[in-house]
């Protein structure tokens, strides 16, 4: 497993980025730069692993990655839109709510408003026949 490691290491990173070590002459990546992918597919039989086969693998890896991030990316961006679309209809829904009690309200005091006036003409009335049946009692009486 060693061999495979080193292998990979060697063939993922140009020279340019490598450090040399004086004493053993080997060229090596500090571990502190050394990004840690985990790698998808089976290992070869063989200890070390082609450099075109890990390029491939690299690659493939890197786009699922990428293809990861863009979904979370989206799902981020609808969650956000499904939310303000919520809060949207909630904000219609309590206008509506009140559009609705302010037309109840105003119903409800035009029919107060016309009852309160059909009462008071029947009562109006009921005083002027009271009234009048008792001028006719005193007539009778005084006549």
């Amino acid at each position: 497993a060693f061999d495979t490691v080193a292998a990979a290491e060697a063939s993922v990173v140009s020279r340019d980025t490598l450090g040399h070590h004086e004493f053993t002459g080997t060229y090596a990546m500090p571990l502190c730069r050394l990004p840690l992918i985990e790698l998808d597919g089976q290992l070869p039989d063989f200890p070390v692993i082609p450099a075109e086969r890990l390029n491939t693998q690299l690659a493939y890896t890197h786009t699922l990655l990428d293809a990861h991030q863009e979904a979370a990316v989206i799902v981020k961006a609808a969650s956000r839109k499904v939310e303000q679309m919520i809060r949207q209809a909630r904000k219609a829904q309590r206008q509506i709510q009140s559009e609705a009690y302010a037309e109840f309200s105003r119903r409800q005091q035009e029919i107060l408003t016309r009852c309160e006036e059909r009462w008071l003409e029947r009562h109006v009335v009921s005083l002027c026949e009271a009234a009048s049946v008792e001028q006719c009692v005193v007539q009778a009486v005084t006549s």
